[in-house]
């Protein structure tokens, strides 16, 4: 069985994104609150439906699309 998917991504507009990404190193100890799991790609639909259910109290997951 075959699906097609698309992904959409954020937009950034200008320099924003270079501006960002070098306040991330100090922003990262605060920023990690707020991460509250980190799953592999293909745990996403067992927590999408988790999230569908109203299971998830937690504001951010991380989804590791590559090898660790």
């Amino acid at each position: 069985m075959e699906r097609e998917i698309t992904l959409l991504g954020c937009h950034a507009f200008g320099a924003e994104l270079a501006e960002v990404a070098a306040l991330l190193p100090d922003l990262s100890p605060s920023l990690d609150v707020f991460i509250a799991e980190q799953i592999p790609l293909e745990a996403v639909p067992e927590a999408y439906a988790r999230h569908l259910a109203g299971r998830v109290d937690v504001l951010k997951t991380l989804i590791l699309c590559g090898p660790g």
